[in-house]
């Protein structure tokens, strides 16, 4: 996969019940590096759905929304998989963006003591800027740099969020607000 795998810019996009595999460095010594690719998924404006979605070996999962270019509702169900940058990227939305039932786990790399080194530093697992209204439940995270953080940009921070049931498992950090 050389592009985002599907992008949605119009009402009421769903996609469901789908696995993503990306190749990857298969050569695990000390210095490994995932190959780097686009998100699998980026929404922009309008309501999109993305439910029962698994992630194998994936560098970056769904992107919503972009700088100055705010997402419409997001609602994302039953996510599973291992990252190398991040599950999600939240960059803007100025509407609900809803996430439950998030499960990242390393099922790529069985945790291999190189890929755990990467993860450590490089690796977050839900990453929001400027997110209005977010909500988040059932979440679990294992292993990585950041478990959730909640930063900001140009375009504002995260305000009014609902967090309930997550857990940031061996993660350096588990949650980090500094926007």
């Amino acid at each position: 996969q050389t592009g985002s795998g599907s992008s949605g810019g119009a009402n009421r996009v769903v996609i469901k019940d789908l696995a993503f595999k990306q190749a990857q460095n298969t050569t695990i010594a000390s210095g490994w590096a995932p190959i780097t690719y686009l998100p699998t998924i980026v929404t922009y404006s309008g309501e999109c759905w993305l439910d029962n979605l698994y992630y194998f070996g994936i560098y970056a999962g769904v992107k919503i929304g972009a700088l100055g270019a705010g997402s419409g509702r997001t609602k994302i169900t039953r996510m599973f998989g291992e990252f190398f940058s991040y599950g999600v990227f939240g960059a803007y939305s100025g509407d609900v963006v809803n996430i439950s039932e998030y499960h990242q786990y390393p099922f790529w790399s069985s945790y291999n003591k190189y890929v755990k080194t990467y993860q450590q530093a490089n690796t977050t697992g839900i990453l929001f800027q400027r997110m209005d209204n977010p909500q988040l439940s059932n979440i679990f995270i294992y292993g990585v740099g950041k478990g959730l953080y909640l930063s900001g940009s140009v375009d504002g921070v995260t305000s009014k969020a609902l967090i309930t049931n997550i857990d940031c498992d061996a993660c350096s950090t588990g949650l980090l607000i500094d926007g």
